[in-house]
C-alpha cells in the first residue's frame, strides 16, 4: 500500500471519529460547543501526529459536519516544548 492510499484510509477513520464526537456533543437539539471543541482539539493533535495537516483536519471537520462551519473555530495544535 502506498502512502497516499494509507493517508486516505486514515482520513476516513478520522472522519468517522469526527462524526461520533459531534453526536456525543449534541444534546436534545443543541450542541455543547465546549465539549465539541475540546474533543476535536484532542483528535486534531492525534491527527497531526499521524501526518494530517491542521488545515486538512479542519476541512475534514467541516466536511463531516457542515452545519457547524462558521459556528466555532478550532484552535491550532500547540507543539510540545
Amino acid at each position: 500500500m502506498d502512502r497516499e492510499t494509507f493517508l486516505e484510509q486514515v482520513k476516513q477513520q478520522y472522519m468517522e471519529r469526527i462524526t461520533a464526537i459531534y453526536v456525543q456533543a449534541e444534546h436534545t437539539g443543541s450542541v455543547d460547543f465546549g465539549q465539541l471543541t475540546t474533543a476535536l482539539q484532542k483528535l486534531k493533535k492525534s491527527a497531526a501526529a499521524e501526518g494530517i495537516k491542521a488545515a486538512d483536519f479542519d476541512e475534514m471537520v467541516y466536511s463531516a459536519i457542515p452545519e457547524m462551519e462558521g459556528k466555532f473555530d478550532l484552535p491550532p495544535v500547540k507543539k510540545a516544548a
